[in-house]
């Protein structure tokens, strides 16, 4: 899945280092997400795409790489 230039924004914007940004890369492990910051990520992404993500979407324990991510994206905007 390609990473979307608007995804790339807002993790530039979370401090993450998007020069070696793959969809492969898990969120805790490789970028240093925690609790906190995933929360702060799906907030800016909500507010940015004007969306609102159904909370049964939102568990942590699905959302571990950044494919995840743009799948909840895709589906929220699809769905």
């Amino acid at each position: 899945m390609e990473i979307s230039g608007f995804l790339i924004d807002i993790l530039a914007n979370q401090f993450v280092d998007v020069g070696d940004i793959d969809g492969e890369k898990r969120l805790k492990e490789d970028l240093g997400y925690d609790s906190l910051t995933l929360v702060g990520l799906i907030i800016e992404i909500e507010e940015k795409a004007g969306i609102e993500f159904d909370i049964s979407d939102l568990d942590p324990n699905k959302l571990v790489t950044v494919n995840d991510i743009l799948a909840l994206i895709d589906n929220a905007t699809t769905g």
